[in-house]
């Protein structure tokens, strides 16, 4: 699949919080060839100064151990 999948599905997620008037947080992880270069505490840490709610560090544990999203 190209990009046109992910942009897709993050138009469409717009749109229906849109319609609904939710708010919404997007949030874009490129993770190609990351697991090298930054360890999975140092994403925590930073997601914790800039305010993620802890539901996001099971997530981005699980994709990044386990590769499920």
């Amino acid at each position: 699949m190209g990009a046109q999948y992910g942009t897709l599905t993050a138009l469409h997620t717009v749109q229906d919080a849109d319609r609904r008037g939710m708010g919404l947080q997007l949030l874009g992880i490129d993770i190609s060839k990351a697991f090298d270069s930054i360890s999975g505490r140092f994403i925590q840490e930073w997601m914790i100064l800039n305010g993620f709610p802890s539901i996001f560090f099971d997530v981005v544990h699980t994709l990044t151990k386990k590769g499920v999203a």
